[in-house]
């Protein structure tokens, strides 16, 4: 889904559809913000191994050349392909980058992917712990039905004895 949203703000952004200020609108879009949408559009149109293959090959660039524009392919990679950098490692790559529209876009999709994994982490919790608590209240249970059954048994036995 994170990678449609990317793709779909990039085209609104790029047509000015996105409820932008009428001087920003009017300015130049870098060539190399261009550059990174057109790729980040591509990354997600592909199957999922070739996202991955462009991705850690995106992360080799990083290591081989450390510049502005490759940290922010990267990070749009990050943002893009699912498993692809941690939101954290996004966060990472944007923070010594300039402002620009993009990378305030693909910091606010961290953020959003980081909050996201801290709720399906805690809701992941409460499962394990409920889970636990439902197998507790299980084992009790088939513990009272076996002292039920018991007392049944042994019921039925003292009726049945003659006195």
């Amino acid at each position: 889904m994170i990678r449609w949203m990317v793709v779909v703000m990039a085209a609104l952004w790029l047509s000015g559809c996105a409820n932008m200020r009428a001087e920003r609108l009017t300015a130049p879009i870098a060539t190399a913000e261009n550059t990174v949408l057109r790729q980040a559009a591509q990354v997600a149109a592909m199957p999922p191994a070739q996202q991955q293959i462009v991705c850690t090959e995106a992360q080799t660039r990083l290591q081989d050349k450390n510049t502005n524009d490759v940290r922010l392919t990267l990070a749009a990679m990050g943002a893009a392909v699912p498993g692809c950098l941690s939101p954290g490692d996004v966060q990472g790559l944007l923070k010594p980058l300039p402002d620009s529209p993009l990378a305030a876009y693909l910091r606010a999709i961290a953020d959003r992917q980081a909050a996201e994994r801290e709720a399906f982490t805690q809701t992941l919790d409460k499962v394990t712990s409920l889970e636990a608590k439902l197998k507790a209240l299980t084992r009790i249970e088939q513990q009272l039905n076996q002292v039920k059954d018991r007392e049944l048994q042994d019921q039925g036995q003292g009726k049945a004895a003659p006195r």
